[in-house]
């Protein structure tokens, strides 16, 4: 009778230790998988937060390069607006053509408000002033301008002074090779009507001639 209670007790312990290593063994994976599970979730997070700055950077940087570029469209519409719409533009194409391209060398307009200020010493925006007009060489080995201000009624003596200080400075400053000498302190400053121009060429004299008549047409 003892003997069979012995062997009943020895195999309730065995199963009784079974028990105990089938639940420290569930518990260890439950801890393992638990793990792997946050470390997963904490690089994913990781990763979205990474991918989602990027993103933003790359979008940053697109609407500042767009930006950018309107800019510039912007700024290359309005000179070209500038070279189209000045009412001032047929007096000088008649001129040009007057002379001929052969007596001339390459002009082009000058549509740049602060380098018509601070070279030329004309403000396109002077109250005085209705229209400016400006054509220049850009070639630096040659000097050649056509510039007409159509002044406001009453004003355009106040323009002949703004030309007559653009052919000193002309003189003084900017003339460097013999040729540029002779030209500038041969140019022409005169007026007609509401009309003041200045003429700084070999061929002054003829572009004066052409220019009265092309402004008598305006």
């Amino acid at each position: 009778m003892n003997f069979k209670k012995i062997i009943a007790a020895a195999a309730s312990l065995a199963i009784c230790g079974a028990m105990l290593t089938a639940c420290g063994t569930s518990d260890n994976t439950a801890e393992t998988t638990t793990a792997a599970e946050t470390t997963t979730v904490s690089e994913t997070t990781t990763v979205s937060e990474t991918t989602t700055v990027s993103e933003t950077e790359s979008e940053t940087e697109a609407s500042e390069e767009t930006a950018a570029e309107t800019e510039v469209e912007t700024e290359a519409e309005t000179e070209a607006e500038a070279v189209s719409e000045n009412p001032l533009k047929p007096a000088v194409e008649a001129v040009i053509n007057a002379v001929g391209q052969d007596n001339l060398p390459f002009l082009e307009q000058l549509t740049e408000t602060e380098f018509m200020k601070e070279f030329y010493l004309i403000d396109p925006e002077n109250e005085n002033f209705e229209n400016v007009i400006i054509y220049y060489c850009p070639m630096s080995a040659t000097m050649c301008e056509i510039i007409i201000i159509e002044a406001k009624d009453g004003q355009v003596d106040a323009a002949k002074e703004t030309l007559e200080a653009r052919k000193k400075k002309a003189m003084e400053q900017d003339a460097f090779y013999p040729a540029d000498v002779e030209n500038a302190e041969a140019s022409i400053v005169g007026t007609q009507g509401n009309y003041a121009y200045f003429l700084l060429s070999a061929a002054a004299p003829d572009m004066e001639t052409a220019l009265k008549d092309a402004l008598n047409n305006l």
